[in-house]
């Protein structure tokens, strides 16, 4: 969900006052990887228009694609500034398509 927020600070900010003394803050998004770029183009292939699943993949990512290559643009700088916004890093795992996080409240 962070892709759809727009200064990221604000709202980093907030999370970090609502969550208890030893909160953690969780995520998993879309992550620039050689396998999802292979995954969006079979998506938008004619291959991916005679599979249903892929169909209905490409009409929600058209929907979503601008925060999505925003998001995958700052992936860095969003993990930076979660540091300099309070949050200790417990782990960062980029797996096949995404990017899964877990932050600490310092």
């Amino acid at each position: 969900m962070f892709y759809h927020i727009e200064g990221n600070k604000k709202a980093l900010r907030e999370i970090r006052r609502m969550l208890s003394r030893d909160g953690r803050l969780c995520f998993i998004e879309a992550h620039q990887s050689v396998l999802r770029k292979l995954y969006d183009r079979v998506t938008f292939s004619p291959i991916g228009s005679s599979i249903p699943y892929l169909r209905k993949r490409k009409h929600a990512y058209l929907v979503e694609k601008k925060g999505i290559e925003h998001w995958q643009k700052y992936e860095k700088r969003f993990l930076d500034t979660l540091e300099v916004q309070g949050f200790h890093r417990d782990f960062v795992r980029p797996d096949i398509l995404s990017i899964i996080g877990q932050f600490q409240k310092s």
